[in-house]
């Protein structure tokens, strides 16, 4: 089931599923009063039909309706798609920007508990500019951005249209709508620029393994939201922020088990307020006391496990 929406070319709805088709509108973004206006005084944008509920991909091409691009985000649910052979979870905020020519398809779902908005629209530079956004824009039409991101704010705007379309207050969306697909192409452009080097996170968090990083502070520190965060390391390590951090402290702390270090003096080390939470902590990681990793250790029967592994 899903509700469709139609602007037509002066920007007036025309009704649900099964009313008038109009063609795609095409906005003059000279003329277009929004705070993007300047940015977009380079590119031309052009949409379809606004859809929520879930897509059949059955009939994957007409999702496009001779558009280029199709945006679909994640409101409801969560699924594991596959695009171009590459496994992505989506959870509500998750964001996703496909083209005719992508391989793509749902690698696991309850289609009952999911929903999704999906706009087709085709978005094309019309002379060069040389300001930052431009760029950006320039590298999502050059196919530099990835395809996959994630920004909670995006669900709210979603209700906010929906709200909107379903109050009757379909004149003047142009604009809005315009601003939405600008802002999910940000969004891909900023969690490629914070998040797309796996291997710096990991050495930071392993230089700061002695410090208490909190997962708002990690947030913070990368300019994403924690939600965007959490779906990032699910979907990078296929566990928390928390448990990675976790992880890497207790790798870090055990290594100083190893060369002698007593359990008060790691347990200051690495800023726990007793000995008895460091405990629980290593223990749960390991599987065994902080005493009983040395003792094995002292028997080079031990291999301390590399977070290098959680890369994989």
């Amino acid at each position: 089931m899903q509700t469709v929406y139609n602007i037509g070319t002066k920007g007036k709805f025309y009704g649900e599923a099964g009313g008038h088709m109009s063609q795609s509108t095409i906005l003059d973004t000279q003329k277009c009063e929004h705070e993007t206006a300047s940015i977009l005084n380079n590119f031309t944008i052009a949409f379809g039909k606004v859809h929520w509920g879930f897509p059949d991909l059955e009939i994957f091409d007409s999702l496009f309706e001779d558009q280029q691009f199709l945006l679909l985000l994640c409101t409801e649910g969560k699924a594991k798609v596959e695009l171009n052979h590459h496994i992505s979870n989506m959870l509500p905020g998750g964001l996703i920007c496909v083209r005719k020519s992508d391989a793509f398809h749902f690698a696991e779902c309850e289609m009952h508990d999911m929903q999704f908005l999906w706009l087709p629209f085709t978005f094309k530079r019309i002379c060069e500019c040389s300001c930052a956004d431009a760029a950006v824009l320039n590298d999502f039409l050059c196919g530099k951005l990835s395809a996959v991101g994630y920004d909670e704010q995006l669900v709210d705007y979603s209700m906010f249209l929906k709200k909107r379309i379903c109050g009757g207050k379909r004149c003047c969306l142009e604009p809005v709508l315009s601003g939405f697909i600008l802002d999910c192409i940000f969004a891909l452009a900023q969690n490629r620029e914070a998040l797309s080097d796996r291997e710096k996170l990991v050495a930071y968090l392993k230089e700061h393994a002695k410090d208490k990083i909190s997962v708002p502070e990690l947030a913070k520190m990368m300019s994403v939201s924690e939600r965007s965060l959490f779906y990032f390391f699910k979907k990078n390590f296929q566990t928390s922020p928390t448990d990675f951090i976790n992880c890497v402290r207790m790798n870090a702390a055990a290594e100083h088990i190893h060369r002698g270090l007593s359990v008060k003096e790691v347990t200051e080390m690495y800023h726990f307020s007793e000995s008895s939470a460091f405990c629980r902590l290593f223990k749960k990681h390991f599987g065994i006391t902080p005493t009983e990793y040395r003792q094995l250790a002292e028997k080079s029967q031990l291999k301390i496990v590399s977070q290098d592994k959680l890369k994989d």
